[in-house]
């Protein structure tokens, strides 16, 4: 089975034709879908509000391992965060 088992189309839905439509894995896939956002999520990736601490918290996932990235004032600085362990993780691959 090829590690790129998955379609993954870029841009809106409407349109299908070779130019928006790429090979993905599964992970890769989960990086173009739009974070549902709930009562206490965020809209950016892997952030989210402990209610109990009244700040936003960010997870990251490595290799199926969650990694803690903190708790911030901010979501923005929470999502900033995010944003640089995924570039950091990714250069460890």
């Amino acid at each position: 089975m090829s590690t790129r088992s998955v379609i993954a189309q870029v841009g809106n839905s409407e349109g299908e034709f070779s130019g928006n439509i790429l090979p993905a894995t599964p992970t890769e896939n989960s990086h173009n879908h739009q974070k549902q956002r709930g009562k206490y999520t965020s809209t950016f990736k892997g952030v989210s509000w402990n209610k109990q601490r009244q700040k936003w918290r960010t997870f990251i996932r490595v290799n199926g391992e969650q990694i803690y990235l903190g708790l911030f004032v901010s979501e923005l600085e929470a999502s900033f965060a995010y944003q640089e362990a995924v570039k950091k993780y990714q250069e460890h691959r």
